[in-house]
């Protein structure tokens, strides 16, 4: 797999801006407008007095570009000689060369001044990257991908396919002998028809057509061996999952009924935490929604899921998970904004984006007014009042958002309105969990800078490639933006029972898995559904012996008859299994409690607190890319279930 980790590096190296850096490793360059990249190539084109319009990837198709990729005749043009000219030009400037060109591989790196329309420098500087090669080859092996992948994921898959077929693919260099690591051939039709049988080019236009082929042609050992280590690559290093080796029956829908396969994988909640596939904005909407427990991940991704809790518990104990937790903030309403592909300004509520009998998506405040009014309940004063701050926020969010910004965000609203300084703190409480913060700290003057604030959670969209990118886009300061807020310091947790619990988990391993096989649960799919809603269900009497009345609380459910009979023999069926289950979430859990009651103790510029009682609606963590919520479900969600 080692030719794979290469197409990482090439990404962490070259890709969105990231080789020209300051004294502090903070990057120097930034995203470039598509309006922007002609007039900016064209400066650099009267340096090197050659035309620049091999354009690579995406640049110049989105928005937006991380950096601006060309491709080079090298057959022409001569790598360092155009490096030279380059050097020469800053020098010329009074400048160090050096922090202006750089050189890597077969690319030659220039921080280019962005130039607007007019060709006049706006101001700031972007990264052109100047690849040598063959352009006929580059521009087909570089190109970008649309959609949830990326070109870096097609290249691992064909590392893998070459891999099995004894042969490297480099995106540079094309096909290569894995021995002598000469080149074998940089002709795409070649390189198709060599890869794979009877594959033509087409075949190999993106992740998708590449996965199609592969499904209708090989199955079993062959698939696995042509995909094994990319879907492991992927998985871990980028957080995507492709569709597993050997699901063939699934394979077949997905490739004739793409639309059919994914909406019913994604009302499958055994199935969904494995597929993130985005039909629609309303499916991406509802298929994100929800951040598994950390103590809920076995149910939902079985022995896997067990394991990765574990882990994450290490990481704890090793004094490393804390840097990437930060403080989970407890906003309300569910806000949704942004802008339609025309350009529309949008602002409504969660229910609102992803409402199917009527159109939710408010363009203006009287829509937004009228939307809710049309729900009709109770139009109380607090009502009226509710309905009147969303309208009054309506101006700044979309004043806040770009012209140019397409797609949405998602978020919990945090204040209508500059919150009071009490007692020497701001002080914030949407919902159930009060928040005061230290005016005097960074968050605290933003705070007191703005008008609305609002947690984002997620960007919908494919114009930026993070939420990060997208929330950096806001302008001015009415809209608060809230930064995460990460733990400061680790915390010593006592070792033995997490190894214990890891040791529990090896030997119920087997059993677990079996216990969430979709094949054993045909018919009732949503049973880890059920164990997630009666833990949710205890929170209110107490989680104390959890599983021992999982039967009587089924009986109070409204289920067809025979499905109540399914689940209850399927219970008393694997019991030896539940009651390991049981176990490992209050296990989990307790382990879990401990934690976030230590990072609630470390010292904050945001102090939380439930009804008067120190602490808060718990953290998240950032598990290779995926989110964790670490929340005690005995305080906050008893106290969160009360109120609602």
């Amino acid at each position: 797999m080692q030719e794979l980790d290469l197409f990482r590096k090439l990404e962490l190296i070259t890709e969105g801006g990231n080789v020209f850096k300051d004294a502090t490793k903070t990057p120097v360059t930034q995203r470039i407008s598509k309006d922007e990249i002609k007039p900016s190539v064209a400066f650099v084109e009267e340096i090197l007095g050659i035309p620049l319009d091999g354009y690579l990837g995406t640049t110049g198709k989105k928005d937006t570009s991380g950096d601006i990729d060309i491709s080079v005749d090298s057959s022409k043009y001569d790598k360092k000689e155009i490096a030279n000219k380059l050097k020469v030009w800053a020098k010329e400037q009074g400048q160090r060369p050096g922090e202006w060109v750089k050189l890597s591989g077969t690319n030659v790196h220039f921080k280019t001044p962005i130039r607007d329309v007019s060709g006049k420098h706006k101001g700031g500087f972007a990264q052109l990257d100047l690849m040598f090669g063959d352009p006929h080859f580059q521009q087909w092996a570089m190109r970008g991908e649309s959609g949830k992948y990326k070109g870096v994921h097609r290249h691992i898959i064909m590392a893998n396919i070459a891999k099995a077929n004894g042969m490297k693919w480099s995106y540079l260099n094309g096909l290569v002998n894995r021995n002598t690591n000469e080149v074998i051939s940089q002709d795409p039709e070649q390189i198709a028809s060599t890869l794979l049988p009877g594959a033509s080019v087409n075949n190999f236009a993106s992740v998708e057509s590449i996965l199609s082929y592969l499904y209708k042609n090989f199955n079993g050992a062959d698939l696995e061996k042509y995909i094994g280590e990319a879907y492991e690559t992927l998985e871990k290093h980028y957080n995507v999952t492709l569709p597993k080796p050997g699901t063939m029956q699934e394979s077949v829908q997905m490739r004739e009924e793409p639309e059919q396969y994914f909406l019913a994988r994604l009302r499958d909640r055994v199935l969904m935490q494995e597929y993130s596939v985005l039909i629609n904005e309303s499916t991406i909407f509802e298929a994100s929604a929800r951040i598994n427990h950390l103590e809920d991940l076995v149910m939902f991704e079985g022995p896997k899921g067990l394991l990765k809790s574990i882990d994450i518990l290490k990481h704890f104990a090793a004094g490393e998970g804390h840097s990437q937790t930060t403080l989970k903030w407890d906003g309300s309403p569910a806000i949704v904004f942004g802008r339609d592909e025309t350009g529309q300004f949008i602002l409504t509520d969660k229910s609102g984006f992803s409402a199917k009998g009527y159109d939710g998506k408010a363009k203006s405040r009287q829509e937004l007014k009228q939307m809710f009014v049309n729900r009709k309940p109770p139009m109380d004063a607090s009502r009226k009042k509710f309905i009147g701050n969303m309208m009054d926020i309506f101006d700044e969010y979309e004043k806040a958002t770009p012209p140019e910004f397409r797609g949405y965000m998602k978020g919990d609203l945090m204040y209508y309105n500059t919150p009071p300084v009490t007692n020497g703190a701001y002080v914030i409480k949407p919902n159930i969990v009060q928040y005061e913060v230290n005016p005097k700290s960074e968050i605290g003057q933003r705070i007191g800078a703005s008008k609305t604030g609002v947690v984002v959670h997620q960007y919908i969209g494919d114009m930026y490639q993070s939420t990060e990118e997208a929330i950096d886009t806001m302008q001015g300061t009415e809209v608060f933006v809230i930064p995460p807020v990460t733990v400061q310091e680790p915390v010593k947790i006592n070792t033995a029972p997490i190894d214990k619990m890891a040791a529990f988990a090896k030997k119920h391993s087997a059993g677990f898995a079996e216990l969430f096989n979709p094949i054993n649960l045909k018919g009732m799919s949503d049973f880890p559904n059920m164990l997630y809603s009666y833990i949710n269900n205890k929170v209110d009497t107490g989680l104390d012996n959890l599983g021992s009345d999982f039967l009587e609380w089924l009986n109070t459910k409204k289920l067809t008859d025979r499905k109540r009979e399914n689940v209850t023999n399927y219970v008393q069926e694997n019991q030896e299994s539940l009651n390991a289950l049981w176990k490992v979430v209050s296990g989990v859990m307790k382990m879990k409690d401990a934690l976030v009651q230590k990072f609630d103790s470390q010292a904050s510029n945001v102090k939380q607190s439930i009804n008067g009682q120190s602490g808060g609606e718990g953290y998240v963590i950032n598990y290779n890319g995926e989110l964790v919520k670490l929340v005690p479900r005995h305080t906050f969600s008893a106290a969160n279930r009360a109120a609602h």
